[in-house]
């Protein structure tokens, strides 16, 4: 058994203790995924975090930028 084996069959036993609401839409199972692969591999876990917030931070200054043109 892997930890990769672990983190995937962790989200699918733990979906269902974090639902509150069964119409909930959010996918619970990724958030379990998330926060195990945080604590396996903090470093590459922390390094995405850091790629989407410049995705995200280059995606709005393009916004301003399409604005400031119109």
């Amino acid at each position: 058994v892997t930890m990769d084996d672990v983190i995937r069959v962790a989200s699918l036993c733990l979906n269902h203790r974090l639902r509150k609401d069964p119409l909930d839409p959010i996918d619970n199972g990724a958030k379990v995924f998330l926060a195990l692969r945080k604590i396996v591999n903090p470093e590459e876990a922390a390094e995405e975090e850091r790629r989407k917030k410049a995705e995200e931070a280059a995606a709005a200054e393009n916004g301003d930028s399409k604005r400031a043109g119109m």
